[in-house]
């Protein structure tokens, strides 16, 4: 009735707005006639002879429009000096819209022609989507809250079609489920013939089954269900029936296990009790296991040291036991062994791992008596160890072999410590999450570099330390290739038989290994002995 080309209310409507002379007496007039007069059930004429509106039943419901100023209205185009306006506009977008083409176009439509154009394209993308319809209801039209018109909710109920769609679905099949999902559903009700065909996953023939079964005993009216070929039709009885009896057998089952359920929490209840109980025997057990140890490695310390040592492991309970009673050893007053255990606490590096004067020296193979006349010239820390020069550890009794390997020892610690001191600077700032993932790759590269950790990782496996140190020597600090050789193929013996036959100086050589661990490739370290007949200062300089 509205956008019939050449007899609807809009063709209608345009066809007088192009007139010279029209008005919209004469366009309410040729609407009465074409369509008045019971010649359509929708439109309504009005018993008034003025010829200023007319009626439309409506969807939704019954709308009475008033014609005047219609032709004005629908030929509302936009001024020329606005338009020129926008044209001029210094935003892209803008001008893109109001293009000189579009513009001349728009200004020769109505009202009327955008507004068919507008529905037309709205039709032809509903017609061409898989339309989800959501239905908003207005609860009053004062927009307040906590009130509900109900005339005004039911019309709206009324006219989205919802009361038809309930009625539809209460006279068929309301409940409409998958069939795999109602057989598990009510798995708990189904008789035996109908489990077969379930555990068979035939669901279709178990729906059909199940249902023809209570129908039966429950002599339901008919039809009250449909099975087809994906889902189960049921009326709103039939399932309130069934899911009732579901209930029932559930309240049932779970009465029955209620005592599995107890015994289970009293036996889970007793278990962790057990486990609590072997964990702190096994806490008293370690402690007793570290007094033992203190008591054995004490080598000879007098009781009034023991004392010291024991007051000292409680103050710091995370030092190792060997730094402790070496600090303890070295002290000649209970207030000089705490400050020594303040330094080493100090100089760690992540207050997990302290690494004292003397485990320093020892790891860098400086014999024990240099280190004595070290500490007597009160170079007692690393901080002081690190300020003396090449030439005075020398003058201490070093050798260059000791020399270099302490150098690169102090090297990798003081780069160690900045990275956490940067660490810890960057801790809560912006640039936190970098500095993690540098200091990440910092440790990485540092145990693929370093040959003792690799050699404690081989140790940590529960293999010798003097063959993982041989075996990683070999395979020039490859851990992978030394724990496959270490656990599958290893001979000491036919390592050494066959290292001899590459000359004097090879990888079971000791200086070799020395050399090797000092970031010195296999071959070079080989080489620089050979030239300099095995000794291992002249080997340093040559390499270093």
């Amino acid at each position: 009735m509205f956008d019939q080309n050449r007899t609807g209310i809009f063709s209608m409507l345009d066809e007088e707005c192009n007139f010279k002379g029209g008005n919209t007496e004469r366009f309410t007039t040729n609407a009465w006639q074409q369509w008045g007069s019971n010649k359509s059930p929708y439109f309504v004429q009005p018993k008034s002879t003025i010829p200023n509106q007319f009626g439309v039943n409506h969807y939704a419901s019954f709308v009475n429009y008033n014609t005047d100023e219609w032709l004005e209205k629908n030929t509302d185009a936009l001024k020329e000096d606005m338009y020129e306006g926008l044209l001029t506009s210094d935003v892209e977008f803008i001008r893109s819209l109001l293009s000189s083409d579009k513009g001349m176009a728009r200004r020769k439509q109505t009202v009327a022609i955008r507004f068919q154009n507008q529905l037309k394209d709205l039709r032809t993308e509903l017609e061409s989507t898989e339309t989800q319809f959501i239905r908003c209801i207005k609860p009053n039209m004062e927009a307040s809250p906590d009130k509900l018109d109900n005339n005004l909710v039911g019309a709206q109920l009324e006219s989205a079609g919802v009361l038809q769609t309930i009625a539809l679905k209460r006279q068929g099949y309301p409940v409409r489920r998958p069939l795999a999902q109602f057989c598990h559903y009510f798995y708990f009700i189904m008789p035996s013939s109908t489990v077969r065909y379930f555990k068979a996953e035939k669901y279709s023939e178990a729906c059909t089954d199940f249902l023809n079964y209570y129908q039966k005993l429950y002599r339901w009216g008919t039809p009250n269900f449909a099975v087809g070929k994906t889902k189960v039709f049921l009326r709103a009885e039939v399932w309130s029936a069934l899911e009732r009896l579901a209930l029932r057998r559930k309240a049932q089952l779970i009465a029955r296990c209620k005592p599995f359920l107890r015994r289970w929490a009293e036996e889970y209840r007793e278990r962790k009790r057990k486990e609590l109980e072997a964990k702190l025997a096994e806490q008293k057990r370690l402690r007793e296991l570290r007094e033992a140890k203190m008591a054995e490695c004490a080598n000879g310390l007098p009781e009034e040291k023991l004392a010291w040592a024991e007051d000292l492991s409680n103050v710091f309970p995370n030092m190792e036991r060997n730094t402790l009673l070496d600090i303890v050893a070295e002290a000649d007053s209970q207030d000089e062994a705490l400050a020594g255990c303040l330094s080493v606490q100090d100089q760690s590096i992540d207050n997990q791992s302290p690494t004292t004067f003397f485990q320093f020296m020892r790891d860098a193979g400086v014999d024990r008596g240099v280190t004595q006349d070290l500490v007597s010239n009160d170079v007692k820390t690393l901080a002081a160890l690190s300020k003396l020069s090449a030439d005075e550890l020398k003058q201490s009794g070093c050798t260059d072999l000791n020399v270099v390997d302490i150098k690169k020892r102090l090297q990798n610690l003081q780069s160690q410590r900045a990275k956490y001191e940067r660490l810890e600077g960057a801790i809560g700032s912006k640039n936190q999450d970098s500095v993690v993932e540098d200091l990440k790759a910092y440790e990485a590269n540092r145990h693929q570099v370093d040959f003792d950790t690799k050699a404690q990782q081989l140790v940590a496996m529960g293999f010798k330390e003097e063959d993982a140190r041989l075996v990683l020597a070999h395979y020039n600090g490859n851990v992978e290739r030394s724990a496959a050789r270490l656990l599958y193929n290893f001979n000491k013996q036919s390592v050494k038989k066959n290292a001899s036959k590459h000359g004097n100086f090879n990888t079971t050589d000791p200086n070799v290994q020395k050399l090797i661990s000092m970031g010195v490739p296999k071959l070079k370290a080989k080489e620089a002995l050979r030239k300099t007949d095995g000794d291992v200062d002249a080997a340093v300089k040559v390499l270093f």
